[in-house]
């Protein structure tokens, strides 16, 4: 995979956990700035972005596959298909296996409902990602094939 969709994917991921951390909801209710409570909504939006990261670079990958003709349309779309099932996947699997890890201790027991909230908001980004991508994949066109001059029949 080329450097540029890892750096997409950080990006991505990084963008959820400090939106997380510094979420408004915390601060709207007058009380006053709290380490753990924003621990707890980096991690949690940091799954989210885990699979929503997931799902976008998949997704952008494939149409670049698409558009440099590496892989048809039909295969484009199974695998479009493939991978937001596994972004649905990995989300709660991520979230359960680093909710009760050490340093967090922070999502267990109700609060570890947390992640069947962002796994539900996770299936439904997954969806909407395979659309977009779909919609994408039939929209692109592909790279125009370059002409060698030992291929034309230029007499």
């Amino acid at each position: 995979m080329r450097f540029r969709f890892v750096l997409l994917w950080f990006a991505i991921t990084v963008a959820f956990e400090v939106y997380g951390f510094f979420k408004p909801e915390a601060q709207i209710n007058g009380d006053p700035f709290s380490i753990r409570t924003a621990v707890r909504g980096a991690v949690l939006f940091g799954i989210f972005g885990v699979g929503v990261a997931t799902c976008a670079t998949l997704g952008a990958f494939i149409v670049d596959r698409v558009y440099r003709r590496r892989i048809r349309k039909r295969w484009a779309i199974a695998c479009l298909a493939g991978s937001s099932v596994v972004s649905a996947i990995a989300t709660p699997l991520f979230g359960f296996i680093v909710h009760d890890r050490p340093p967090w201790y922070i999502l267990g027991g109700e609060e570890a409902l947390g992640i069947v909230d962002v796994t539900g908001w996770m299936i439904v980004a997954a969806g909407a990602g395979f659309v977009l991508f779909t919609v994408l994949v039939f929209l692109v066109a592909g790279q125009p094939e370059s002409e060698s001059p030992l291929s034309s029949d230029h007499g």
